[in-house]
């Protein structure tokens, strides 16, 4: 169905473009995995949200970096 496309390209651009960027960004060559801990805190904190308040990513007011995790622009 329709809903099942969009939910992955949503979560593409909501969730895992950002994390590519912080994790494999030119200013994080030396970051290893014990200080991606308060990334994925943050990752769960808006998967939370999301669960709570769809609102966040689809709503009438959302911006690109209003719901992005890392508030980047997809």
């Amino acid at each position: 169905t329709l809903t099942e496309l969009v939910v992955p390209a949503l979560f593409a651009c909501i969730v895992s473009h950002p994390y590519m960027q912080c994790v494999c960004g030119p200013e994080n060559k030396k970051m290893n995995a014990l200080d991606l801990g308060p990334l994925h805190s943050e990752i769960l904190a808006l998967t939370e949200s999301v669960i709570q308040d769809l609102d966040i990513i689809i709503g009438p007011n959302v911006t690109q970096e209003s719901s992005s995790f890392n508030k980047s622009l997809w």
